[in-house]
């Protein structure tokens, strides 16, 4: 089979849809009997998704749970879980890495309609948040979405709800620390679309920041795109003291002009067997920073020092905090900062002004018909799409190409998928077009590159009577779907 593609039918059949069918009526069952005029008439869904590691590999035995509900959210920040009164779990991913969550109820007005927020963890791996693409542009509960753009906010509006995807980081490092604090722990920076690293970092942790008994710590190494999956995207401004800042809002081309802090690296700590607090002399990080982007203020086309902000997430806010006077020290090639009292993610942030304009259609359009014999087909690889700053260094190219995964939850380089749902008449038509992306640094500048992407729509084709000649060899499983 050709590397550039690979075909595979939808998965659904009737069998996993009947079992999941029971497992929502039995779910309704155990909640007991209500009355006539209300659950008679009520509408459940049954959620479904895989929990994957840095390698696309499925997590079996991953315990996927429904975060609570935040406390004090912050406008324009995440939803968090609402209007969910169901079991929060603990809901287990079989060999394949899929959980399914059956019974949560379908609101029966716009007021009442159920977010959910879920956590996956397993052994060996950092938590993380499930996400999925959000189903249309719109506003629910007064946060804006952009269809397609991945969000931890999961609305349920209909009856199967799939698609999530839990993206697990494995720690850069675990160590056992106690309360003579560790020197030079070196971690990667890992970043959690591609398993790859862009360097490393490093930790001190000084004598006397931990009191009482030792604890193990994993320390890791983050991205821009890897915050997204351990904590949140990149806070949409600097948040000052006393007003915590919310994620930068999901973005796509059309969103114009979009407020968003760059995330030049990160570092996340967490405790593993007991809760801590460095009540202490406070751990140091040093984090490299990308050729090219000199941080020191002698140059308008260079990061002054009091640019950097270094920022902290509050999980149970769904928002970004100051860390006021974090900054120790900055050179040309790294900064070592501060971190604050609690264990968790932080991030070393600069201002930063994407404007993403409405694509115009540029290249060719590519039809996928539907196929005799085939109850729907994913393609992958037949299409590509591209993200090129051609201006920059290699280094700050790949930064800002993090950056922007996390902010639109879209592959910047690589193949575009398209899928064909099962039908005898209906395929998809893919228009390729282009916009041009640019991202302001104010003092530092403004960069900018060139997307090409597609844009996808139905269309009522003729059924095509047999595999077409470039599908050939490249449908997986071959047979009809049941």
């Amino acid at each position: 089979m050709s590397e550039s593609m690979d075909f595979a039918r939808f998965r659904p059949r009737t069998a996993v849809l009947l079992t999941l069918g029971a497992l929502a009526l039995a779910a309704l069952l155990a909640g007991g009997c209500a009355a006539p005029d209300d659950d008679e008439r009520a509408r459940f869904a049954v959620v479904t998704g895989v929990v994957l590691d840095q390698n696309n590999n499925p997590v079996p035995g991953a315990v996927v749970s429904v975060v609570p509900p935040l406390e004090a959210p912050v406008a324009g920040g995440p939803l968090g879980t609402r209007n969910f009164f169901g079991s929060p779990g603990p809901f287990v991913t079989g060999p394949d890495g899929r959980f399914f969550i059956p019974g949560v109820k379908l609101a029966q007005s716009a007021s009442d309609v159920v977010v959910l927020n879920l956590q996956a963890t397993a052994p060996g791996f950092l938590p993380a948040f499930v996400v999925a693409p959000a189903p249309e542009t719109g506003t629910i509960l007064g946060r804006p979405f952009v269809a397609g753009v991945e969000t931890r906010d999961i609305v349920i509006t209909q009856e199967t709800v799939s698609s999530l995807v839990a993206r697990l980081v494995p720690p850069g490092q675990t160590q056992t620390v106690g309360s003579g604090g560790i020197q030079n722990l070196t971690v990667p920076v890992v970043d959690a679309a591609t398993g790859g690293t862009t360097g490393n970092a490093t930790v001190n942790i000084p004598a006397g920041a931990i009191s009482g008994q030792p604890v193990q710590l994993a320390v890791t190494g983050v991205t821009g795109t890897s915050l997204a999956s351990v904590a949140a995207p990149a806070p949409s401004q600097v948040p000052t003291v006393g007003s915590p800042a919310a994620p930068a809002a999901n973005a796509a081309l059309g969103s114009g002009t979009v407020p968003a802090t760059l995330p030049l690296a990160g570092i996340d700590i967490r405790a593993l067997n007991a809760s801590v607090s460095f009540t202490g002399p406070k751990p140091t990080v040093t984090v490299p920073l990308p050729a090219g982007l000199i941080v020191t203020g002698l140059s308008s086309r260079q990061i002054p020092a009091d640019a950097l902000a270094v920022v902290f997430f509050n999980e149970q806010r769904g928002a970004w905090e100051l860390v006021p006077g974090a900054i120790v020290n900055v050179t040309s090639t790294q900064v070592t900062f501060a971190i604050g009292e609690s264990t968790g993610t932080y991030a070393l942030i600069v201002p930063a002004t994407w404007t993403l304009p409405a694509p115009v259609q540029t290249g060719e359009n590519v039809v996928f018909p539907p196929i005799a014999g085939f109850n729907g087909y994913v393609s992958i690889g037949r299409i590509s799409q591209s993200l090129d700053f051609p201006t920059v260094s290699e280094p700050v190219e790949t930064l800002l190409l993090s950056a922007y995964a996390a902010l639109t939850g879209e592959v910047p380089n690589g193949p575009f998928v398209v899928q064909v749902p099962p039908g005898t008449t209906t395929g998809r038509s893919a228009s390729e077009v282009t916009a041009t992306v640019s991202v302001n640094f104010g003092t530092f500048g403004t960069v900018q590159g060139t997307r090409t992407t597609w844009q996808v729509e139905d269309v009522e084709v003729p059924e095509a009577p047999e595999i077409p000649p470039h599908l050939q060899g490249h449908v997986q499983g071959g047979g009809v779907g049941g």
